[in-house]
């Protein structure tokens, strides 16, 4: 177990490193991002993103997990560049159709998404990721599978560098705005699947193209895209509902929220789930005393995922105070909860795992149905009265009642016999404590000396937790010694 534990950690810091340097473009953007475009513009980049996802989720030809399912499984032998390589083409194949699409109608659908054909251009920028968006999953999940942490942490900081650098040249010098975005997003996905694909067809041997996997990864994925389906309904509702009964300048304001609360998952929860969705089919078919091991990660995840949901909603408001234009300061209200959710949401990923590894993925759509209606529900009550600070409560509130029904539900086909009841006091103690300290924020109205203090406090909180790990080992390492010099 600890050293199972030492991979875990040592894994994590470079999947880790490497996840937070990926998704990173979006935060670091920011400065430039709330100067260099209107709310307006925010929240038309969120719809353009929204159009992507939906474009993919209607492909329906995302094999990633059954990659990994297939890869690990005793009993299914084939070479891993036949894997992918099938998985490849058939999504490119099938992409073909929505990518010919947005490119021949992209007037039509800025119309339908903007009420202006102004942003026509943008949209047929934005389709090439319809299929480079899934490439690249296949390519980055080829060297996780490999475990060559460092050749996915380099290719994180050359894409970061890619999307940086083509950003702040496009938004600020050529003044492109949403179209300077989206250009940038592609060129970094270009990137990524070029690198990856050459190291994959360089380095491994096996058919490019084997139609007897087409069926099994095709039966294995199709719940899966159901739930993909409903998935992406649930991840982008909100953004209809704000934009129909508020407006994009709302839209634009919560996605700033959205920003700071996916921090839980980009510098977090996200790096560590890079590593963990390769690792946990190793240890389901290898570890003998596997159902302590999962239980153990689960808590873990869950007091990490609330500890740094803490972190980023008492941050967030001085740094949006003095990150971002005035126009911008009512997003951070919605922050907490949004971050939460984040946390929440991490954890019904986890316990998802009983029905991937049991082949029962009609299950996962089964859930993300009962979550579409949940959010359907409160969003229709919410929204009107409370705008987009109700559909971060109202997202919060659905994926707890989610997380409840899949823990019950997972019991049935791989039970690892977790407790979720302390979510009850954690998660409205930060959303309190966040609620005090933003009035106080306001009443000191000075950022600058909050920032300051958050990182002292920051920095004494680090020291007491190296001082404690280091005595930790020193302990460790003692009765170690005595143990064996009694032998």
């Amino acid at each position: 177990m600890k050293k199972f534990a030492g991979r875990i950690l040592n894994r994590s810091l470079y999947y880790g490193g490497s996840s937070i340097l990926g998704k990173a473009i979006g935060f670091l953007m920011l400065p430039v991002y709330t100067n260099y475009l209107t709310p307006k513009d925010y929240g038309v980049v969120g719809f353009l993103l929204l159009f992507i996802a939906l474009s993919q989720v209607l492909l329906g030809a995302n094999f990633e997990q059954a990659i990994s399912k297939y890869h690990f499984d005793d009993k299914y032998i084939k070479p891993l560049k036949t894997l992918i390589i099938t998985s490849s083409l058939v999504t490119f194949c099938m992409g073909a159709i929505p990518f010919s699409f947005s490119l021949l109608y992209s007037d039509f659908i800025s119309l339908m998404l903007f009420d202006t054909s102004e942003y026509a251009l943008a949209v047929k920028i934005a389709s090439f990721n319809i299929i480079l968006g899934i490439l690249e999953v296949y390519g980055l999940q080829y060297v996780r599978i490999l475990d060559d942490y460092k050749s996915y942490l380099a290719i994180n900081i050359i894409k970061l560098l890619i999307q940086l650098l083509s950003n702040v040249y496009f938004v600020v010098f050529l003044e492109l705005g949403v179209q300077g975005v989206i250009v940038s997003s592609v060129l970094g996905s270009l990137f990524v699947v070029s690198i990856t694909y050459m190291k994959l067809i360089k380095n491994e041997e096996g058919s490019y193209f084997d139609k007897k996997v087409v069926r099994p990864l095709v039966a294995y994925s199709i719940p899966l895209w159901v739930s993909g389906l409903v998935g992406f309904y649930t991840g982008s509702i909100h953004q209809v509902f704000i934009t129909y009964f508020s407006s994009l300048d709302d839209l634009g304001l919560y996605n700033l929220a959205n920003t700071f609360g996916s921090l839980v998952s980009v510098l977090v929860l996200g790096p560590f789930f890079q590593y963990w969705q390769v690792e946990r089919y190793r240890i389901y078919n290898k570890e003998a005393d596997r159902v302590l091991t999962f239980r153990k990660i689960f808590y873990v995840v869950m007091l990490v995922g609330v500890i740094f949901s803490f972190i980023v909603s008492v941050a967030a408001k001085p740094v949006i105070l003095i990150m971002a234009n005035i126009q911008f300061h009512d997003s951070a209200g919605a922050v907490a909860p949004l971050a939460l959710a984040v946390a929440v949401t991490y954890l019904t990923w986890y316990l998802n795992f009983s029905f991937l590894v049991t082949s029962s993925t009609k299950e996962i759509a089964i859930n993300n149905l009962l979550l579409a209606f949940a959010q359907t529900a409160l969003y229709s009550v919410v929204i009107k009265e409370y705008g987009f600070v109700g559909a971060a409560y109202s997202l919060l509130g659905s994926a707890f009642i989610v997380l409840h029904f899949v823990r019950y539900r997972a019991k049935k086909y791989f039970d690892i016999g977790v407790n979720i009841y302390p979510l009850y006091i954690l998660i409205p103690l930060v959303l309190y404590v966040q609620y005090v300290f933003d009035a106080w924020v306001d009443e000191v109205n000075n950022p600058i000396r909050v920032l300051m203090l958050l990182a002292l406090i920051g920095m004494a909180i680090v020291f007491v937790l190296v001082v404690a790990l280091f005595v930790y080992i020193k302990r460790f390492r003692l009765i170690s010694i005595t143990n064996t010099s009694n032998k």
